[in-house]
């Protein structure tokens, strides 16, 4: 019994480790001054789109750190607002439409799978809306989890969500300059 306690203490040790190592990682990309190749010239890290608004993402992560960073992350170049709770991301889902959702799976209160689909009815229930914005049909779907890909892809399953749904899987600490480009991918 103590050798478990013992494996499951460094294993724990040893994740501890690779989420600050991302975090750490993150926080540079966010500090490094965005500069032009050489040749090129300078162009504005402001991603835009149609009609000169910015992206409007929706970030639901429960982990306080990894919310925070995510927000710090993607505020740079969208319109971004983070979401602790299922509870809270189906408010602001009811309250406006959004361009893009980066979405952790394993919440505290709940699957963030079952966000996928609110996301998607609200999506029909605003089509003319987003269309006379000039605005994609349908919300692009990030995960972003701890869980291996084939785990995103059985969790998603069972679930009830189609894997078309969503565009991308990433890592919670897989590169960061990755999450920002498939937020930003139109």
């Amino acid at each position: 019994m103590r050798r478990e306690i013992d494996t499951l203490r460094a294993d724990l040790m040893r994740a501890n480790a690779m989420l600050r190592e991302s975090h750490e990682r993150i926080a540079q990309v966010c500090a490094r001054p965005s500069r032009p190749a050489p040749g090129r010239k300078a162009q504005s890290m402001r991603v835009v789109r149609g009609g000169g608004a910015r992206l409007r993402v929706l970030i639901v992560e429960d982990d306080a750190l990894t919310g925070r960073t995510y927000l710090r992350l993607l505020a740079r170049q969208f319109d971004a607002l983070l979401c602790p709770t299922i509870g809270d991301a189906r408010h602001a889902i009811e309250a406006r439409a959004w361009d893009v959702a980066v979405i952790d799976l394993d919440m505290r209160d709940g699957s963030g799978a079952s966000l996928v689909a609110t996301i998607r009815d609200s999506d029909r229930a605003r089509e003319n809306e987003r269309r006379e914005a000039g605005q994609a049909a349908a919300t692009r779907i990030v995960i972003a989890s701890g869980l291996g890909a084939s785990d995103v892809d059985d969790h998603l399953r069972r679930h009830g969500v189609d894997r078309r749904d969503v565009v991308e899987i990433h890592a919670k600490w897989d590169d960061p300059d990755a999450l920002v480009a498939s937020v930003a991918m139109r």
